[in-house]
């Protein structure tokens, strides 16, 4: 038997807290669906100051979720690589978003044709148990 939408938002109430945020996000997405270059480089810069600033809680909170985990090993294997993402993401970010040029048919010409990588919205990312940040 599956249960209604509804019923799970009175029967579950981090669904509605889940639906509440994902409005959020979508209602933040419409309002600006097209950040610039300089925008999504000062929010992973924010995100990075956030890691470096909360990483004791950060490593507190996965210590907790496993019952016992070194705070090194958490620095480590967690801050420290999404750490290191985000200077990739934002030293490739620009690239990234040109244009990229296409092939049009001769009979087409003087057309020109490209693809721009635009946001599609908000998407949910469903990670394995084990990997928490």
């Amino acid at each position: 038997m599956t249960a209604s939408v509804s019923s799970l938002h009175t029967e579950h109430p981090e669904v509605a807290e889940m639906q509440r945020v994902f409005d959020l996000q979508k209602a933040a997405f419409k309002a600006r669906p097209n950040p610039s270059a300089s925008e999504r480089l000062t929010a992973l810069d924010n995100l990075k100051k956030a890691l470096i600033k909360y990483q004791d809680q950060i490593a507190q909170a996965i210590a907790d979720d496993f019952g016992h985990r070194s705070h090194q090993e958490t620095k480590f294997a967690e801050i420290l690589t999404s750490l290191d993402n985000i200077k990739y993401y934002s030293k490739n970010l620009k690239t990234w978003m040109q244009p990229e040029k296409r092939h049009v048919n001769p009979t087409h010409l003087p057309a020109k044709a490209w693809v721009q990588h635009q946001p599609l919205g908000v998407v949910g990312i469903i990670t394995p148990w084990n990997y928490p940040l």
